[in-house]
Order: structure tokens, then sequence, then C-alpha cells
């Protein structure tokens, strides 16, 4: 048994310190943490270009351009800022930034390209660069797209003057097209669940406009929840359908991506706040390019110490709740389950870094607090 709690704790330090977010205070830091070409994407829906589809005057966005999809994200930012001014100055407390931000490292990283080319194409924002062919960037779609039309469904753009048409990838097979809704009629019919889980958030954090002063919500922890609730949602309904993208992928790559989407229900469980200053720090020791079939974690030489940590956590915690038949993942989300128990988790992750026997504290805390605060 004791065993069995020292490879948990040992588990859970090394999963930690990739959650360790130290907030920065500084403004140059704060300017330095927005996604690539976010300020070239659109910011209104007048940005995006007008065409008749099927004799009808409507406005049309392509996902699979780079910015235009860095245009949607950046709509959803822009149309919640009613609701989150109290969570942090100038809009920088938003939940939502956990979105653009992993798409900007996706691009920045060179995971959105074509995979099924062999050769090393770097995307830049500029250029369109979003493949369907990546599995990284469908996986993207259904946290890009879906909340996009979870927000319209909900009313958070209106009125507008022109109906949405979200563009299908081009040059695709029938059975590649048929993976990606474009209405919220369609994604209705196939992902009903997904759109309404992000109505859902949408309708919470929706100010209406009329409103001089949004009342500050008393029970921010059931936003957090919502919104986790729709990401993980999207993830695990998107994952079955892209077993072929994720096989144009490196080995290495393919089990950091597979693990890296299993960590995120780590994340969700602890109601972990996914706003600029947090995500952006949260980021830095990723990847900051695809794996190759040649290479070893943790002695990737071109990676810093941080980022080869930081794959071998992700590879640890990835193979062990599979070895244990997910049994760790049931187990986190147990501990996480009353408000108590996620503030130790969340207690848990903040000491890591700077105070590394904190985390052992903390960890018997949380193995406590299952007993001490039941669900």
């Amino acid at each position: 048994m004791s065993s069995c709690l020292s490879c948990f704790a040992g588990l859970i330090c090394m999963v930690i310190s990739l959650l360790s977010t130290p907030a920065s205070s500084q403004t140059d830091a704060v300017q330095g943490h927005y996604p690539p070409g976010w300020w070239d994407a659109p910011g209104s829906f007048d940005d995006f270009p007008v065409a008749d589809v099927d004799g009808e005057k409507m406005t049309i966005i392509d996902p699979w351009v780079y910015l235009q999809r860095m245009g949607m994200f950046k709509l959803m930012v822009q149309h919640t800022q009613g609701y989150f001014n109290s969570w942090g100055y100038n809009n920088t407390g938003n939940l939502l930034w956990g979105l653009p931000l992993q798409f900007g490292w996706q691009m920045s990283s060179g995971r959105l390209r074509d995979m099924a080319v062999a050769d090393n194409q770097r995307c830049s924002s500029e250029s369109r660069c979003v493949s369907p062919n990546s599995w990284w960037a469908d996986m993207n779609y259904y946290l890009s797209v879906l909340p996009f039309l979870g927000a319209l469904n909900a009313g958070v753009f209106s009125p507008l003057k022109h109906t949405v048409h979200i563009a299908k990838p081009a040059n695709v097979s029938d059975k590649v097209e048929q993976k990606f809704c474009t209405s919220i009629e369609e994604c209705s019919v196939n992902h009903l669940d997904i759109i309404r889980g992000w109505t859902e958030f949408f309708e919470r954090v929706k100010v209406d406009a009329t409103q001089q002063s949004p009342s500050i919500d008393p029970d921010q922890d059931a936003t957090i929840a919502l919104l986790w609730k729709a990401h993980t949602t999207s993830i695990l309904k998107a994952q079955p359908l892209f077993t072929e993208e994720v096989n144009l992928l490196s080995l290495p790559e393919r089990k950091f991506g597979e693990g890296w989407a299993l960590l995120v229900e780590f994340i969700a469980a602890t109601h972990f706040e996914t706003d600029l200053n947090n995500t952006a720090d949260q980021q830095i020791n990723l990847p900051p390019r695809i794996l190759k079939s040649d290479d070893k974690v943790p002695f990737i030489r071109d990676f810093t110490p941080a980022q080869n940590r930081v794959l071998m956590a992700i590879d640890f915690f990835h193979s062990t709740n599979d070895d244990t038949k997910g049994l760790l993942l049931k187990f986190w989300r147990r501990a996480m389950c009353s408000p108590e128990g996620r503030k130790i988790g969340r207690d848990l992750m903040e000491n890591i870094v700077e105070h590394p026997l904190i985390t052992i504290r903390e960890l018997f805390k949380l193995l406590w607090g299952l007993f001490k605060y039941p669900c």
C-alpha cells in the first residue's frame, strides 16, 4: 500500500509541475502572452467576407485559414468581456483565453500543417496552414467552431447583419468532410451534447447589451465547471473521429497528443482557471516542435530540461492511467469532487515549483480529503 502511495505521490508531483503557473503582473509580459496573429485576426463580423450562399448574403468564415479561426476565438473573448470584467484587468481573466492560446501554440510548433506530406514546412499566422490532415487542427476544430456555434446559439453575438456560414475544408473526400459540422442545426444533429454544453456556458456568461453595470457572479466556480464540461465533452466526442489522422503522427508525437488530451481531464477536475496569464505561463514548457520518430523522452537534445520533464510526466501519467484501467482518473475526480478537495488540488499545483516540500504535505492532505470531504 505504501509503495502505491509513493508511486502516486511521484506521479502527481511530476504532473502538477506542468500546471504550476507563476502569475505575471508586468504589462510587457502580459502583452507577450497574446497568441500569434491575435492583433491581425478579424475583430468584428464586418472583417469577414460576405458572399451569396444559395441566394442569401452570408458572412463567410473559413476555419481552415489560421487568422479566420483565430478571429472566431477573438469574437468569443471580446463579446464575453462584460461578464469577465471582474475576473481580471482588461479582460485578462476571461476563461476563454485557453482556447486561442492553445491554437497559437499548435501553429507556432508546426502542428497544424498537413501531416500527410513529408516535409518540414513551418506555419505562420499569415499562411493558410490549417490542414484537415492534421490531428491537432481537427481536434481544435471541436474547440473552436463548436464553441463559436454554441455562442451563436446562445445569442452572444446578436444582432447580426447576415447569417454566418462556416466553410467546409476544401479538396477532401465526402468521408472527411462529414466529420466537420458547420451550422447549429447540423452540429445539433451530430453532436447535440457538445452544442448544448457550449450553449449553456455562453448563456451563463452572456451580458445583456442594455445592462450598464453587469452584476458580479457570486458562484464563479459554477462558471468554471460549465466551461470544463463543454471543453472535455468536445475532446471526448472528437477523438474517435480522427483515428486515421492521429496515425499520421510519429509514435512519440501520437503518445504526446493522446496523453495531452487525457491530461485535460485531470486539469478540468480541479476547475483550473484558463485565463490569459495562467494559460500562457502553463504553455511555456510545451514542446516547441512536432516530435520525431527518433526522439527519446526525456533526452531530446534541442528541448530544454523542463520541456523534457513535461513530456515525461505526460507520458507517465498516460501509461499509468492505462495500466490501472482508468483508476487513476477516477481517483483524481473523486478527490476533486468537493470545493475543499479542488482547493487542495490547486494549492498543490501552485506550490510544487517554489515549495516542493509543501507538495508532500498537500498530497497527504488531498488523500485525507477523500474521507474528510464526502461528496
